[in-house]
């Protein structure tokens, strides 16, 4: 007993020596609590509430604002802590420290007339150069890590950014179509990654060095009139384009991704009211994504923003109070609990957004590079279109799906709008309203071609190009659409298991049918890709099959105006009556949804369809097939379905000076040019 307790005799000595020293304990504790030195914009409340008087929808959130600065603070000084990063800037925001916290990337713009750019300072401000200078706005650079390829085994530095060239606009043709391009930290090697139809924005950087970003996915009627905003991943060099979380969940907006210490995905749920897209906060597990959802901070009481990490597992976030008068300031949360520990910064008149600390952080690994510039195709491929968890999709048996359907979506541009700067008015008529009377903008078919009996399809697909599936039953009518854009760089090998398939699940371990011959060549030059719409296919076949019984004469339906020119005096008739009444819903709502006729972007849910084959998708006959006269061929028949699965568009050829034009080519370099 004696030696048992000479044994235990150090050990008490130091558990009773654990207090001596409480002093330096609570200093360090306290030095723990307190975030270091912090960096951020700062939005003036005047602006944004001067925007918010024109009714804008927020749909893409705003991300430059007149008038916005980057300041720093340091929350052990006080207000003697805080100092303004870029005085001689008109504008400047979204800060982003460096992986050895002493440099800081941002976008501003020295003079009202000039554009957004990318630019670079050091931590204390000082020493700053533009980055890229280009004609058009550079919003929301980020680092990235080093990247390798093949032709220079040196690694390089490089950073992405949003913009929209050529004054690209969205799906609906009211908003700028945000792409996210890369460069070096030289300037060097331009390239775009993203070719969204709608926007892309608030790019971070994954552990593994792919980019997490938000996307807004507006394809047709999904979730009309907003769309959604989902998280996808890429890798920095365009390839591999990949759902992270909700591509098929509500509220709007998902934006704002952070990535904490302890491997969660933290970012804001909106509703798309709140102009810089404020909401609550959500978080999933970077193993786990698709399936470890979990609420952090509800919105019923205020609004959270931008959420970045702090030291000890904190949240560094903007929060207000609802209310038209509440600005955002800085606080500190505990995500645990999403309980707000304290406040750090609010000045008045002014929010304090996009804050981060300066503090070096782990840097990401870098990627190499297979893309290769000298070719204009990627191979894309797929085991088997019957590998699904979609509703829609469940019961399919074998054999029931005979074909694919590739469509490409044709960028546009809005003429009427005047610069780069998306903070203006949307004009009365955007580019898309013009082609269409359906919320679906103009669009090619690249190739229709026949699946493989197991399902499987390989082609080669143009590079760079936005461009969605849809799988096709024995009549060629979609079964399925897959309802976001894709692309592919140029030499990638693109493959996917299935159509909305369990990503947690092992992929068969078997060759696919199509594998074993060469990949379809759909690569037509764009003069070649057939289009088909109202005005140019739809139009002759009605005034052919149809006008002997669809005339003025007729009580419901009359046709008899095919392809008279629109009455511009008058702004609610853009389209001729004939396309109008095609389009019209019997409650009078809002057209192109699920009309008394038509259902635009399903052949299979639209009542005219049925009438052309005299019976509905169930089999069940329709008493009275249409025309009367006689059944349309298959060729004829098959024009009106692709015309509704397009989008039963008014026009799908838009006129050149309408499309939207890179003006830097994909394998140009910014010193070629």
């Amino acid at each position: 007993m004696g030696r048992n307790r000479k044994l235990l005799t150090p050990y008490l000595s130091l558990i009773f020596l654990i207090p001596v020293a409480p002093a330096s304990c609570e200093a360090s504790m306290k030095e723990a609590q307190t975030p270091r030195r912090l960096v951020f914009t700062q939005v003036p409340q005047d602006a944004v509430k001067a925007l918010s008087k024109k009714g804008i929808r927020f749909l893409p959130p705003l991300r430059n604002v007149s008038g916005s600065r980057i300041a720093c603070f340091d929350p052990s000084k006080g207000e003697a802590g805080f100092r303004i990063l870029t005085p001689e800037f008109v504008s400047a925001c979204s800060p982003v420290v460096s992986f050895d916290g002493k440099r800081v990337i941002f976008s501003g713009k020295r003079r009202p007339a000039e554009p957004w750019n990318v630019w670079e300072m050091d931590a204390e401000g000082n020493n700053k150069h533009r980055i890229i200078e280009l004609s058009w706005d550079c919003l929301m650079p980020t680092y990235l890590p080093s990247i390798y390829t093949l032709d220079n085994l040196q690694p390089r530095d490089q950073v992405v950014f949003a913009a929209a060239p050529s004054g690209a606009v969205n799906e609906n043709g009211s908003r700028p179509a945000w792409s996210f391009y890369t460069c070096e930290l030289s300037g060097k090697n331009l390239r775009r990654i993203t070719f969204n139809l709608s926007a892309d924005f608030d790019p971070t950087v994954l552990p593994d060095g792919r980019i997490l970003y938000s996307s807004w996915q507006r394809y047709g009627t999904r979730y009309y009139p907003t769309g959604l905003v989902s998280l996808l991943t890429v890798m920095t060099d365009g390839t591999d384009l990949f759902s992270f979380y909700g591509n098929h969940e509500l509220p709007v907006l998902k934006c704002k991704p952070t990535v904490s210490e302890s491997g969660w995905i933290y970012f804001v749920e909106s509703d798309g009211s709140d102009p810089f897209g404020g909401g609550s906060i959500a978080g999933v597990n970077l193993r786990r994504n698709m399936k470890s959802y979990k609420a952090i901070a509800s919105d019923r009481e205020g609004l959270f923003f931008s959420p970045s990490p702090l030291e000890g597992g904190n949240l560094l976030v903007s929060h207000k109070r609802r209310g038209r008068d509440e600005t955002y300031g800085l606080y500190k949360m505990l995500p645990r609990t999403g309980r707000i520990t304290k406040k750090l910064y609010d000045a008045p008149r002014w929010h304090e957004i996009d804050a981060q600390v300066l503090l070096p952080r782990p840097r990401p690994k870098g990627r190499s590079s297979t893309v290769n510039y000298n070719f204009d195709t990627a191979d894309i491929f797929c085991i088997s279109c019957y590998l699904t968890d979609w509703p829609g999709m469940g019961n399919l048996a074998p054999g029931s799906l005979r074909r694919l359907r590739v469509i490409e979506g044709i960028p546009l541009r809005n003429l009427t709008a005047k610069g780069q700067d998306d903070r203006g008015g949307a004009p009365s008529v955007p580019a898309a309203r013009k082609y269409s009377a359906t919320p679906f903008g103009p669009r090619r078919i690249l190739g229709d071609i026949p699946l493989a009996s197991d399902g499987s399809f390989y082609i080669k697909a143009p590079a760079g190009t936005p461009i969605a599936f849809q799988v096709l039953d024995e009549n060629n009518m979609a079964v399925q659409t897959h309802q976001n854009w894709m692309w592919s760089m140029p030499k990638e090998n693109r493959g996917c298991i299935g159509c909305h398939e369990d990503r947690e699940l092992t992929p068969p371990n078997r060759l696919a049918e199509a594998f074993k011959k060469p990949g379809v060549n759909l690569n037509l030059p764009p003069e070649k890709r057939r289009t088909v719409d109202f005005q140019h296919e739809i139009a002759p076949l009605i005034e052919t099959r149809c006008l002997q019984c669809h005339t003025r004469d007729h009580l419901r339906m009359d046709l008899s105006e095919i392809v008279k020119s629109a009455d511009r005096k008058a702004p609610r008739r853009l389209f001729p009556r004939a396309y109008e009444v095609l389009l019209s819903s019997p409650e009078g709502g809002d057209k192109g949804l699920a009309g008394r006729y038509i259902k635009p972007g399903s052949a299979r849910e639209s009542p005219l369809v049925w009438r052309l084959f005299g019976k509905r998708p169930d089999g069940s006959a329709i008493p009275k097939l249409m025309p009367p006269n006689g059944p349309l061929s298959d060729s004829e028949r098959k024009l009106f379905l692709e015309w509704i699965d397009l989008g039963a568009q008014w026009s799908n050829r838009p006129s050149p000076e309408d499309v939207a034009k890179d003006p830097i080519p994909a394998r140009a370099t910014e010193k070629e040019k």
